[in-house]
């Protein structure tokens, strides 16, 4: 899950602590966030202080008052890693496909062209001779 908000140039309040200051909610229902800010004029990505308010919100503070697209991203999210190995010689199920499998259909093309070829050689040696 994912919010993204817009911070325009009046949704700044004026803050005596850090210049300036502004609210975004984005209903994640968790304070484990991931948070981007990227101007929105300039499209660089911007530093700025941010401060946890709820599981439904930050305060996002700046010395100046710009347009700032923020993002914010539910860091609850669960990385599972897959452990698997290749068996190559595994070729009993007709939906794997095995380098061995493969190669197979590899060799059976090159004698299909190969027969072609000697088909082609013949054919011409016959005409050179007819001729």
């Amino acid at each position: 899950m994912a919010s993204t908000q817009t911070i325009t140039i009046d949704d700044w309040v004026e803050d005596a602590e850090s210049g300036f200051k502004s609210t975004v909610t984005h209903s994640l229902l968790t304070q484990r966030i991931v948070v981007n800010i990227i101007d929105a004029t300039t499209k660089e990505n911007v530093v700025t202080n941010f401060k946890i308010i709820d599981d439904n919100s930050i305060e996002i503070r700046s010395e100046t008052r710009s347009e700032l697209n923020v993002y914010v991203i539910n860091g609850n999210a669960e990385t599972h890693f897959i452990n698997a190995t290749v068996d190559d010689n595994r070729v009993s199920e007709m939906t794997t496909y095995s380098s061995k499998k493969i190669e197979d259909r590899f060799v059976n093309l090159e004698e299909k062209v190969n027969g072609g070829l000697s088909n082609i050689a013949t054919s011409v040696n016959e005409l050179i001779t007819y001729c």
